[in-house]
């Protein structure tokens, strides 16, 4: 839509990276608030995010120069241009997941939260993230829907990433309204939850569902496996594990007080 905000001469300022990093930045002022709440000390959460950050961002452009390994495979040296462009959804939150993990169990001299209390922590400013990272795909025409007709509002005049213009599903509005529908839910509900965890998970559910219809939506080239998107299946794979892991939580929670 505008994927370049300011352009003088030698410097181009695009849309995407701004808003990726007014979701950077405003994501860390959650984390910092829930550490505070939590813990009293919001150094906690913002130092497992700057870690998980770090490990996510590599995860992230791992996972896209995997997803389109026939091209990187005759250019190597294009994998570590960040800067080009081209980021994993998937592959940012499995590294972040992974960092906060290895962060928790990792041998330490000062005391840390456990897995769970941080992980629920962290997940508003993700959702919030999340949010951003769709708005800055609809001004860069990343992430487009598929070509359609009707569906009333869903089916706006969009370009795709080649800056092609049709009638296609609004995938990145859509997306970013879920996720802010879902970052006002976890956020309503975080004092309600009845231990740690719950609220990592229930995002986890959330995250997987709306990824997987938004999924159904999108129309940019991607991997198959079989006769579903790639995305679809690592979006079910997180919904069921986010499903089962609450349902474990909820049951040594009510066993742990009765």
């Amino acid at each position: 839509m505008h994927p370049i905000l300011l352009r003088t001469e030698g410097f181009t300022l695009y849309t995407y990276t701004v808003l990726l990093d007014v979701g950077l930045v405003c994501g860390l002022v959650l984390t910092w608030l829930e550490g505070k709440r939590l813990w009293n000390n919001p150094h906690h959460a913002l130092d497992a995010a700057f870690y998980a950050l770090g490990a996510g961002i590599l995860g992230a452009r791992t996972g896209y120069v995997l997803a389109n390994w026939p091209y990187f495979a005759g250019h190597l040296s294009d994998a570590a241009q960040l800067w080009e462009g081209g980021l994993s959804w998937y592959g940012g939150f499995l590294g972040g997941l992974v960092a906060l993990i290895v962060y928790t169990a990792w041998p330490h001299q000062k005391p840390r939260p456990s897995f769970w209390p941080l992980a629920d922590a962290l997940t508003p400013g993700l959702m919030l993230g999340m949010a951003c990272g769709w708005l800055a795909c609809w001004m860069a025409g990343c992430a487009y829907g598929a070509p359609a007709s009707g569906w009333a509002w869903l089916v706006w005049d969009l370009p795709d990433v080649y800056g092609v213009r049709d009638l296609r599903f609004a995938t990145q509005v859509l997306g970013a309204a879920l996720s802010t529908v879902a970052l006002a839910f976890l956020w309503t509900a975080r004092r309600r939850w009845p231990g740690p965890g719950f609220s990592f998970l229930a995002g986890l559910i959330l995250m997987g569902s709306t990824g997987y219809l938004l999924e159904l939506t999108r129309g940019d080239d991607t991997l198959y496996w079989g006769s579903w998107r790639a995305g679809q299946w690592l979006s079910l794979v997180m919904a069921v594990a986010g499903a089962g892991l609450l349902a474990w939580r909820w049951v040594r929670h009510r066993r742990a007080h009765r």
